[in-house]
């Protein structure tokens, strides 16, 4: 299944000197159960257990506050900040240790379940103009702060492989019976498991500035000067 939705608010005021406010929030979500792929299409046909699905989630949140200011008719500044939040849970349908069984199927935890990543970015930007004569200039200042973080690990539940094709030695190695005495205990069962920390955490913070002056020699002539954001 696929649960996907989306909404928006937008607010506008404009005050009596012609400045103005706006205020706009995004939002938007989806959930696909037993959907999990490593990038490929979903099959329509599978040996893989509903333990060894999960579900995908993606969350957006996006706000904005923007004021532009009429200081007097030859200046105005402009204000605005913008914020967005978006969290990805990738859940899986059972915490127990993942099978590989050849051609019989697969079952337990996917290797690479669960798994969680986030980020977040707020942007602050000011920028201010005025007109004297034929100079028009304009300054401004932009600060954003970036931050992303992910919990990931494979085989967080341990990982068995049987390395055969025969159904009966596969069958044999599930069930512990016959000639295997206790469960994947053969020579043919690779384990595999997960240790160590799954955290990764990243994080920017970043400034610019910049100035302009566009500068109208004639009225078919206007030569821009400035000094690119650093």
């Amino acid at each position: 299944t696929n649960n996907a939705g989306a909404g928006t608010v937008k607010g506008d005021y404009i005050f009596n000197n012609g400045s103005r406010l706006t205020l706009r929030y995004n939002r938007s979500g989806s959930e696909e159960v037993n959907a999990v792929t490593v990038g490929g299409a979903i099959e329509a046909f599978t040996t893989n257990a509903l333990t060894n699905e999960g579900t995908e989630q993606d969350k957006v949140h996006f706000g904005s506050a923007q004021y532009t200011a009429i200081i007097s008719p030859t200046m105005v500044n402009d204000l605005k900040f913008t914020g967005s939040y978006e969290q990805r849970p990738r859940l899986a349908n059972s915490a127990v240790p993942g099978v590989t069984a050849s051609t019989i199927g697969i079952f337990g935890t996917r290797n690479f379940l669960p798994t969680v990543q986030d980020d977040y970015r707020y942007q602050l930007s000011d920028s201010f103009s005025i007109t004297r004569g034929s100079h028009t200039l304009k300054l401004g200042i932009d600060y954003n702060k970036l931050s992303t973080s992910q919990a990931f690990g494979f085989n967080q539940f341990g990982y068995f492989t049987i390395n055969s094709s025969n159904v009966g030695q596969i069958l044999d190695i599930l069930s512990g019976a016959g000639s295997v005495t206790g469960r994947f205990n053969s020579s043919l069962v690779t384990y595999n498991r997960q240790i160590g920390n799954l955290i990764v955490d990243y994080g920017a913070t970043q400034m610019a500035m910049f100035a302009q002056d566009s500068w109208r020699l004639t009225s078919k002539l206007t030569l821009d000067l400035g000094v690119p954001p650093v």
